[in-house]
């Protein structure tokens, strides 16, 4: 059973050099803008986090739970997701390059212009409803992913939600759940 933990208690012991965070329980913790390279996070609950523009870079993330997580910009080069639930997930425009993905959950999770090249174990079939556009995916991926995506959603649906978005309700920490007009 992980342990809970602040955001402030996670950053003040990353400064002072720990590393090892397995397990632990940040569940919509708010770390916007936070450079975490290298850390372990593995079996960690992050449900519904704000982990907007975090730096993760060599982080290993096995089997962390990012439900719902707000990873928009956030940099995951070379980080291990094996095994991650990454459901509803949005890694827009996220810097995925190098990392580990295999039997990683992506299922309805928003990858728009994340950055895909030279990822390893991208799962296919847990890509379910994944919002995919312009992203760069490896080459033996790109045409039978991206026309699966684009039978499931279309271009006005992606903009739609990246320009015509109205909040709908306030959740905590500002962090506003939207819905799509079209």
């Amino acid at each position: 059973m992980g342990t809970y933990m602040t955001a402030e208690e996670l950053l003040q012991q990353y400064r002072l050099g720990e590393r090892d965070f397995r397990g632990i329980k940040l569940k919509g913790v708010f770390l916007r803008d936070q450079c975490l390279r290298d850390i372990d996070l593995s079996c960690a609950d992050l449900r519904g986090a704000s982990l907007m523009g975090v730096d993760f870079r060599g982080a290993n993330l096995r089997r962390a739970d990012f439900t719902g997580a707000f990873l928009i910009l956030a940099q995951l080069n070379q980080a291990d997701l094996t095994q991650a639930n990454l459901t509803n997930a949005f890694l827009i425009l996220a810097n995925l390059q190098q990392c580990c993905l295999a039997q990683a959950n992506l299922t309805q999770a928003n990858l728009t212009r994340a950055n895909l090249s030279r990822v390893s174990g991208l799962p296919e079939g847990l890509l379910s409803g994944a919002v995919s556009a312009s992203n760069n995916l490896p080459q033996k991926m790109r045409m039978s992913t991206l026309d699966a995506v684009s039978k499931k959603l279309s271009d006005r649906v992606i903009s739609s939600f990246l320009y015509a978005t109205k909040p709908s309700k306030i959740l905590p920490e500002g962090v506003f759940k939207f819905s799509v007009r079209l």
